[in-house]
């Protein structure tokens, strides 16, 4: 369906992006290189509703609330 997130960030380097349902089942799951500055996600395929996005890199872990509509 063509539905796209961008990251934004300062850190470069390999991180990995989990998407979950508020029920906390994975459904999304991606190795990504982001080089600072913004990153494209794909999120085509993903139903309405929120999630909780996790971005884990060598220096931390990150959460962050998203809703799909």
């Amino acid at each position: 369906d063509g539905q796209s997130l961008y990251l934004h960030t300062d850190y470069s380097g390999k991180a990995v992006l989990n998407l979950y349902t508020i029920q906390g089942v994975c459904v999304k799951s991606m190795e990504l290189e982001v080089g600072g500055g913004e990153t494209l996600l794909p999120v085509s395929g993903l139903s309405a509703g929120a999630y909780l996005m996790q971005i884990t890199t060598d220096k931390q872990v990150s959460h962050q609330k998203l809703i799909i509509k």
